[in-house]
Parts: structure tokens; C-alpha cells; sequence
């Protein structure tokens, strides 16, 4: 589907997803072609969802278990299983879409791209 494979979880159990600004257009025409494609931001971002930010895509998921943290998913990443945590407080406070999508732009520029891991200093 337009060079990026979709989470077989997406499939299973749909959840929002959100297309970023950023994308060049060819991805954003690309991906506005998959279901549940969501280009109207929102103020605080869904407990799960799909975002796809420079034509990655990422499932999001709020941990209530630890308070004020999010795990990213990196679905089109070429390493399977490969992501990230951010802990944004220390409550229960949901972040807006906003934060979410600056923490995968932030992960995406650290990202080697030879080897596509953060590589240790």
C-alpha cells in the first residue's frame, strides 16, 4: 500500500490515525487513501491511535499503568518491534497531538539511517 506496510493490529482493531502537516505531498495523497485517516487536529490525542508523521507511520499507545507515558511503535520502521517511550508528567494528564507527533520528529532525527537504531554515544 503506497510502499508502507500497515500494523496487522490497525487491521484487527481500528483506532484513529492522524496524517502530521509535514508530510510532502505524494505521501499525504498516498496515506489519505488508507481507512481512518484523520487530517483535523485534535487537542488532546486518543489513548491509541496511528500517527504518521514524515511518512512513517506509528502506533501510539497511553499507558495508564504508568502515568503520563506513551509508547511509540515504529510500524514502517525497518526493525520490527523498534520504538520509543516518552514520559511527559508525572499525572494523568493526556498530551495534545501536537507533543506526540514533535516526540516522533525528534526520534526520527536521532535515528542512524544506515542501521535505523538510535545509536549509543
Amino acid at each position: 500500500m503506497c510502499g508502507h506496510r500497515q500494523s496487522n493490529a490497525f487491521d484487527a482493531n481500528p483506532r484513529p490515525a492522524y496524517l502530521a502537516e509535514d508530510a510532502d505531498a505524494e505521501t499525504a495523497a498516498c496515506l489519505r487513501a488508507w481507512p481512518g485517516i484523520d487530517t483535523e487536529p485534535m487537542d488532546v490525542a486518543p489513548d491509541y491511535q496511528q500517527l504518521i508523521v514524515n511518512g512513517e507511520v506509528f502506533d501510539v499507545r497511553y499507558d495508564p499503568e504508568q502515568p503520563g507515558a506513551y509508547h511509540f511503535a515504529w510500524v514502517t520502521g525497518p526493525n520490527p518491534g523498534y520504538g520509543f517511550t516518552s514520559r511527559f508528567s508525572s499525572d494523568d494528564t493526556r498530551q495534545p497531538r501536537q507533543v506526540l507527533i514533535d516526540s516522533i520528529t525528534g526520534f526520527l532525527a536521532q535515528v542512524d539511517p544506515q542501521t535505523g537504531y538510535i545509536e549509543d554515544a
